[in-house]
């Protein structure tokens, strides 16, 4: 008995020695990855809060859909619904450029139908049925409660805020009617128009700041995709990439937002003024 045990002793510290260094190197491995997480995201936060304190942000421009709002619903299923009730897609023009969009997309290519200009296309061949319901879906959805809240709050320290969206025009005056009260804490809400492109080309962002005569270093843009948001770090603004879909993942944004900001999540409002905050 003794024996054995002296062998699987002997066994154990063979095996330990033959594979001490892969064991070391294991390790070490394991604590410079850890050591190079923390010091990435330590390293980071520095770097954020070193370019958010040189920008002095003044205006909050806002994405719309999966951030302010509720998703829309699937395109494909609410396209099933709508052709059962009317023939959506009769022989006209509009539907070869459609075609001829999807095609672009595909391929990459840059030059691409805005939404706005894709129902006024419709509208024009006299395809109402397919211009309603391009509208339709665009509108089809609601305000985040939590988000009207941080809206609110943000009007409130006297941040100016702006809607930047690649929602149509047709689209955006639909949700401002169904939400008046949302919407009129806004300065102005810039969408796609006829030739202002897409986010995240650079015509579109440029002539959101020509608009609005807005210097793009006192602007944090809040967009859920990160092409649009480097598209806008392109010409001089401030992102922050907003993930909303969840509400545990919203809270993580908002507070990421007024941690940027350097607002205190329970502040009081009246005790902290706009001024107090770095915004005249």
């Amino acid at each position: 008995m003794d024996n054995k045990a002296n062998n699987i002793q002997e066994l154990i510290k063979r095996v330990a020695k033959k594979y001490f260094f892969l064991y070391s190197a294991i390790l070490i491995f394991l604590a410079f990855s850890l050591f190079w997480y923390s010091y990435s995201k330590t390293r980071k936060t520095i770097k954020n809060d070193k370019i958010i304190a040189q920008g002095n942000i003044k205006v909050i421009a806002w994405d719309l859909h999966d951030v302010l709002f509720y998703k829309k619903p699937p395109f494909l299923k609410e396209l099933w619904g709508y052709e059962k009730k009317s023939k959506l897609f009769p022989n006209g023009k509009i539907v070869k450029l459609i075609l001829k969009d999807f095609k672009r997309v595909i391929t990459g290519k840059d030059r691409r139908l805005n939404s706005t200009l894709t129902i006024k296309k419709a509208i024009e061949s006299k395809q109402q049925a397919l211009a309603d319901f391009l509208i339709n879906h665009e509108s089809n959805c609601k305000p985040k409660k939590d988000m009207f809240e941080v809206i609110k709050k943000l009007d409130a320290f006297g941040y100016k805020q702006y809607i930047c969206s690649n929602i149509s025009s047709y689209g955006l005056a639909r949700l401002v009617e169904k939400y008046p009260d949302f919407f009129s804490y806004f300065a102005g809400t810039y969408t796609t128009l006829e030739n202002n492109g897409l986010k995240p080309q650079k015509r579109f962002f440029k002539q959101f700041l020509e608009t609005y005569t807005l210097d793009p270093k006192t602007i944090l843009f809040i967009d859920d995709k990160k092409e649009n948001c480097r598209g806008a770090e392109k010409l001089g603004m401030y992102t922050l990439c907003f993930k909303g879909e969840k509400k545990k993942d919203r809270q993580k944004s908002v507070r990421e937002l007024y941690r940027i900001l350097k607002i205190n999540d329970n502040q009081n409002i009246i005790a902290s003024s706009p001024v107090q905050q770095g915004i005249s």
